[in-house]
């Protein structure tokens, strides 16, 4: 089997369900696809081996906004080498295979740059409190709320909506 020696890109989201990973999937797919790399897909098992119904017209809406690869030569200037980017036979060791490598880490950054998923997941508010009637270990209260306002990062991949989170634990010791 003949392998390009090269880079595999990697796409590791903190997914929280289902539709977060068919489109961060579909991205890792457009990526290599315009860049002629690979691109692999990093997923937790509790989330991959779920159920789950979610809404293909909001994954259609992200999918609709990226640029394709025309827009991204016209945007960026990139331009691919003659022949292309991708592997071919035969192929032996040589520079003509480095020279395509750095190409295609070219590649890369000009598609990242013009169909970025932005890094602003938004703030977190959290409030943590702990109440020990006593002033011993007996008895331990404990409550903690918190809200996620979402950033532009966040909306992309997932809601509009803030998001809530609160917990009451008891402990009790003898």
């Amino acid at each position: 089997m003949l392998r390009e020696p090269g880079v595999m890109f990697t796409v590791d989201p903190v997914t929280s369900d289902v539709g977060e990973i068919i489109a961060f999937g579909l991205y890792g797919w457009a990526l290599s696809r315009f860049s002629g790399n690979w691109v692999g897909l990093t997923a937790l098992s509790e989330i991959v081996e779920s159920g789950a119904t979610d809404d293909l017209d909001r994954i259609g809406e992200h999918v609709r906004a990226w640029v394709d690869g025309d827009a991204v030569r016209a945007a960026t200037g990139w331009q691919p080498p003659p022949g292309g980017l991708h592997y071919r036979w035969p192929d032996l060791p040589s520079l003509a295979i480095e020279e395509r490598l750095h190409a295609k880490l070219d590649a890369v950054r000009a598609f990242a740059r013009q169909n970025r998923i932005d890094r602003d997941i938004g703030i977190d508010l959290s409030l943590g409190l702990q109440w020990r009637p006593l002033l011993t270990d007996n008895i331990i209260i404990t409550a903690s709320g918190a809200v996620l306002l979402p950033g532009q990062g966040f909306r992309q991949i997932y809601t509009d909506d803030e998001l809530y989170s609160t917990f009451v634990a008891l402990t009790l010791t003898y």
